[in-house]
């Protein structure tokens, strides 16, 4: 008798690198709506089961418009509904880009006047084990909390993993992709100059307080003063806050670090959305970082389990980790962990740096 499945595909270990890690994430989506044979998601997508299939094969990373097809086609067949669609195909969106980066890291410039910028404006990079490879800087934690979630180590987590021979495949080798590589570091350098007049009063610093930056705001409330990256989210806690780009993992969860700064206090709050077609149980730790330092949120000292709906997003309450706003400049952080109900270990990842002074506050995304 002929399996339904057809062809067994090849195993995957997502720690062997991030294009495997990104096709066992697609294998993971088909398992959970079905897992329906690739001629079936074929009636679904404008792509043959072949390509649909290299997609999933964890050898070279596919397409934007392959990865969708995939998606969409896994929804479909289970007959999801056009909300639970379309935040799934905006957060694979995310997720496909992310990988990008990762393949094709954007070169430091190579001498000592750029490197110098570089540390000066930068903001503090994760501390957990990335592909980037961003050195932490004045800003970054410096000390990881001694929890029941152990610190960072990278093992387990599957974009941590390095992918040295997709990268090599990945390289700019015409005439015309060098030039543009060129021009591309020219404006990252120009870009590095615009931060460095911008952000000259960064809490800590001797001009921090100075008042050079902006006007005392009228209303109490925070006051933007950078440009952001992509992938950043406004608005979710509310007014003046800001949340991370979207981390994958585990299985078919995305989260986000987000922070607020108000008037009287900063608080912190994780964003976490299932997209499976299963309720997923979760745990869950929320801290924050005041001056480099690593504090257990007030209301919410310890890990816990949480449970997320299938297709649904669930956002923790900042009162259970809001802290008083000190009139001393100082730049806050909220510091994430999201890992599988069984694990012990994790990586843990960061909000946007809220720099707040006694008459303003300037949002430095977290661009690592």
């Amino acid at each position: 008798m002929v399996s339904r499945q057809g062809r067994r595909e090849r195993p995957i270990d997502p720690e062997d690198g991030p294009v495997e890690a990104f096709a066992w994430r697609l294998r993971q989506l088909r398992k959970e709506c079905g897992n329906p044979t690739y001629k079936e998601m074929k009636r679904y997508a404008q792509y043959s089961p072949s390509a649909l299939s290299s997609a999933a094969s964890g050898q070279t990373p596919p397409s934007l418009e392959v990865t969708l097809a995939y998606v969409r086609a896994c929804l479909m067949y289970a007959k999801a509904k056009t909300d639970r669609l379309d935040a799934a195909i905006n957060e694979w969106t995310a997720i496909r880009q992310g990988l990008e980066a990762e393949l094709n890291p954007i070169p430091a410039p190579d001498h000592d006047s750029a490197r110098e910028a570089d540390t000066s404006a930068s903001p503090p990079s994760h501390g957990s084990v990335e592909a980037t490879g961003s050195a932490p800087e004045a800003d970054t934690p410096t000390s990881s909390p001694s929890a029941d979630i152990a610190a960072p180590t990278g093992e387990n987590h599957p974009q941590s993993s390095q992918s040295a021979p997709a990268s090599r495949r990945f390289k700019v080798r015409s005439r015309r992709g060098r030039l543009a590589l060129a021009i591309l570091v020219v404006l990252i350098m120009l870009g590095l100059g615009v931060r460095i007049a911008t952000n000259l009063a960064r809490p800590g610093s001797a001009e921090a307080g100075s008042g050079s930056e902006s006007s005392p705001p009228q209303d109490g409330h925070a006051e933007t003063n950078t440009s952001e990256a992509p992938g950043l989210e406004k608005g979710t806690l509310g007014e003046d806050s800001r949340c991370s780009a979207p981390f994958p993992g585990p299985e078919l969860v995305v989260w986000r670090v987000c922070a607020r700064v108000e008037k009287d206090r900063v608080s912190f709050a994780l964003k976490i959305t299932n997209q499976g077609l299963a309720a997923a149980t979760i745990k869950t730790r929320l801290e924050y970082v005041q001056a480099t330092k690593f504090h257990p949120c007030p209301k919410a000292p310890s890990a816990r389990p949480l449970d997320v709906p299938a297709g649904e997003t669930v956002i923790t309450d900042p009162e259970e980790c809001a802290v008083s706003r000190e009139e001393v400049p100082f730049a806050y952080q909220g510091v994430g962990w999201v890992l599988a109900q069984d694990a012990n270990a994790s990586s843990y990842k960061l909000s946007p740096t809220a720099n707040v002074h006694p008459d303003r506050v300037t949002w430095q995304p977290d661009l690592a």
